[in-house]
């Protein structure tokens, strides 16, 4: 028995009974529900479009779980082993579940210059901070798990786990984010907090599962397989379009041809793209 699962079931059955049905992102009390799962509903916040898992933990508990009970298979929890990190290393992680190629292949695209300024929000065990430096960018990394940002000095990379840290070291011409904000209790402070060290002219830049109604209603099994204990949040392009200022916003897809058609983006207004796709992809220019 998977006493981690039980233990989430029960604690959402028994929230049930006492915990309103708030966003915990704007707290508004105002929602729909538009997905179920035994004692937990993804619901839909009227005010901040947010879709989010209620009942819910709170922000502890769910620190606490991604720092002790979160597993994923692959290089993802879990960190390789000298043998394994010595042979991705001379690959320069081409090839591997882990390779930055097409991340970096987007910044020459949006014309951001080598020896940018770049912070990897949520770069767990380092691998994207080595690639963006390999590629001649200057890059740190922000990570909540310790021991993951610890491994990082196996690579010969900082990532840091106190975000005081990096407000220190000033602003970045890049923050970037690769499945992070899903993970979040309340995505639009993680947002917030990435706009606040991103410098004047600067982008964001973040991908996370789709959460868009052309996805949802292309593929609703899937759409109903990624919300749950690991996925309190699902994002769409509405409460993106909420939480980021401005009009310099593309909202497409982790695609090749979504990358080409930013080529032609005058940067100013609002690009959409693809919107069927299971990744969604967010460009954010501080103008």
């Amino acid at each position: 028995m998977d006493w981690q699962k039980l233990q989430y079931g029960l604690g959402g059955l028994l929230r049930r009974g006492y915990q309103k049905r708030c966003c915990p992102s704007c707290g508004s009390q105002a929602s729909q529900r538009v997905d179920r799962k035994v004692f937990h509903d993804l619901r839909r916040c009227v005010d901040c479009e947010l879709l989010y898992r209620w009942p819910y933990e709170t922000p502890a508990e769910m620190a606490s779980f991604y720092q002790r009970g979160y597993q994923q298979a692959g290089l993802t929890t879990d960190v390789p082993d000298a043998a394994t990190l010595n042979s991705l290393m001379a690959a320069g992680f081409r090839g591997s579940a882990k390779d930055f190629s097409r991340v970096i292949e987007l910044l020459e695209v949006l014309s951001v210059p080598r020896g940018a300024r770049i912070l990897d929000f949520g770069a767990n065990w380092g691998y994207g901070v080595w690639q963006f430096r390999q590629a001649g960018f200057s890059a740190i990394g922000y990570e909540l798990s310790r021991p993951r940002a610890g491994y990082s000095k196996n690579l010969g990379v900082e990532v840091f786990t106190d975000w005081s840290e990096i407000e220190d070291r000033g602003t970045f011409d890049v923050v970037f984010s690769s499945h992070v904000l899903e993970h979040t209790p309340d995505p639009a402070e993680a947002l917030r907090r990435k706009l606040g060290v991103v410098s004047p002219g600067g982008w964001l830049i973040a991908f996370f599962p789709s959460g868009s109604e052309v996805f949802q209603k292309s593929d609703p099994a899937a759409f109903h397989r990624r919300w749950g204990q690991v996925h309190p949040v699902v994002l769409n392009e509405k409460f993106i379009r909420k939480v980021l200022p401005g009009s310099s916003l593309a909202i497409g897809a982790y695609c090749p041809e979504d990358i080409e058609g930013l080529k032609y983006w005058d940067q100013e207004t609002a690009w959409i793209g693809t919107m069927d796709a299971n990744e969604m992809l967010i460009v954010w220019n501080h103008a």
